[in-house]
């Protein structure tokens, strides 16, 4: 499986399986994912009921701050359409991305 798949599916990815998703449904029926590397809780979010994700319940963690984290995690964001960027330079942050929708 793909990095970027484990935003839609439950499993796992990466050198040695080290990136994994899981996808849970609460009894409200709102569907959360949260995406896990090497042990750091790297992203986790509620969708909204159009399936799109829900901002407010948005977690993000830089994890380590290395490469392969802001690799991963860059793919994760851009197919969710996410508007974040995990920016290594100057130290590890995620950067907001002016003019997307």
């Amino acid at each position: 499986m793909r990095i970027s798949q484990l935003a839609h599916k439950a499993g796992n990815a990466g050198s040695g399986n080290s990136w994994v998703s899981y996808h849970s449904t609460d009894t409200n029926g709102r569907k959360t994912l949260d995406v896990w590397h090497y042990g750091h809780n790297m992203l986790s979010v509620t969708f909204k009921d159009d399936g799109s994700p829900d901002l407010s319940t948005l977690y993000l963690s830089v994890g380590w701050g290395s490469v392969s984290d802001q690799g991963g995690m860059n793919q994760i964001l851009r197919e969710l359409r996410l508007p974040y960027y995990y920016s290594r330079q100057g130290g590890a942050e995620y950067l907001t991305i002016v003019g997307t929708e």
